[in-house]
């Protein structure tokens, strides 16, 4: 037969877990009307991984416009000698023209650049929907564990009320 101060600890330390037990019910209580999508939702509107990958993206659209520019005109000035009566002025304009197919290469790199970063888009995503959904995995077997623990609980209990009648 267990003696006084055994069984002040085990009621002891009953109390503590059903401490414990009222303060994880009472978080999982809030945390069980989330849904996985509503999940979804909140991680993807908060994540700051996603919001700079949707700039990047923007930025490389934006690279493949001015890919497809032409170059600009260059205006330059340019003066010889100091001298007033033996100066020369010169003016120039010049306009780059390319050949080879440079113009269609800088848009194709840039086009592939905006593919990238669209991929990056999606991979970023993916990452985090399997993270929230391993989360929310984890949140629901702790929710079981917790429902199994309590009846655990309860039946020990009712195996002390029947041990002590």
């Amino acid at each position: 037969m267990p003696g006084l101060t055994e069984l002040m600890a085990r009621s002891r330390l009953k109390k503590i877990a059903s401490g414990i037990l009222l303060l994880a019910t009472a978080n999982l209580a809030v945390a069980s009307t989330l849904t996985l999508e509503q999940a979804l939702q909140t991680a993807f509107a908060g994540n700051p991984d996603l919001a700079a990958a949707q700039w990047e993206i923007g930025i490389a659209e934006g690279d493949r416009k001015q890919a497809g520019l032409i170059p600009n005109p260059e205006v330059s000035w340019e003066a010889e000698d100091t001298r007033r009566n033996s100066r020369t002025t010169t003016v120039m304009l010049s306009q780059p023209i390319e050949l080879g197919g440079k113009r269609g290469a800088r848009i194709d790199v840039a086009s592939r650049a905006q593919d990238a970063a669209g991929i990056e888009l999606e991979r970023k995503r993916n990452a985090l929907r399997a993270d929230v959904i391993q989360a929310f995995n984890s949140a629901q077997t702790a929710q079981q564990r917790l429902q199994l623990s309590r009846q655990s609980l309860q039946l020990a209990e009712h195996g002390v009320r029947v041990a002590q009648g």
